[in-house]
């Protein structure tokens, strides 16, 4: 899967607004990892990324305007992310979790390189699904950030997906 080429910022999130854009999908402000801003990042499909300490287990979708605050930000969803964990979720607006988000690994690879969580050639794991029956991993390695691109590997017998982002 091609990541759309460069990973690119939109807009910047004032810290006042980080309230209106978390509560809805069950966090605190307790639960933000404080050295990382909210971002929207996109790769082709912008993500609101949410870095986050604690409290993934409760997140999901509690609202049903979420989608128009999300997109008066540039974001199409929002991607809650645990730093120290390198787990993600991520919900559709009916409240569905996404087992597997390929489309918001390039952004949130891209992130972690910018904020220095991944130095070069190093290999990072991002977990999604712990919360359903699969468990998928996002792998990916910090090069220069020209591009990103997603490869998969099935294997149905597991019911697993290995994903390996290479952020270029």
């Amino acid at each position: 899967m091609n990541q759309g080429g460069v990973a690119e910022t939109i807009g910047h999130i004032p810290a006042e607004d980080y309230p209106r854009l978390i509560e809805p999908i069950g966090l605190t402000m307790d639960d933000l990892a404080k050295a990382y801003p909210l971002q929207v990042m996109t790769t082709g499909l912008s993500y609101l990324l949410v870095p986050i300490h604690s409290g993934i287990e409760r997140t999901g979708m509690f609202s049903k305007d979420y989608e128009p605050l999300l997109n008066s930000y540039g974001a199409k969803f929002a991607y809650v992310f645990d730093i120290e964990a390198k787990e993600g979720r991520t919900f559709d607006f009916d409240g569905l979790e996404d087992v597997a988000t390929g489309s918001a690994s390039g952004p949130v690879g891209a992130y972690l390189c910018a904020h220095g969580v991944c130095k070069t050639g190093e290999e990072i794991i991002i977990h999604q699904g712990r919360f359903l029956t699969d468990l998928v991993k996002f792998m990916f390695y910090k090069k220069k950030i020209q591009a990103v691109s997603l490869s998969a590997e099935m294997y149905p017998s597991l019911r697993k997906e290995r994903f390996i982002l290479r952020v270029r």
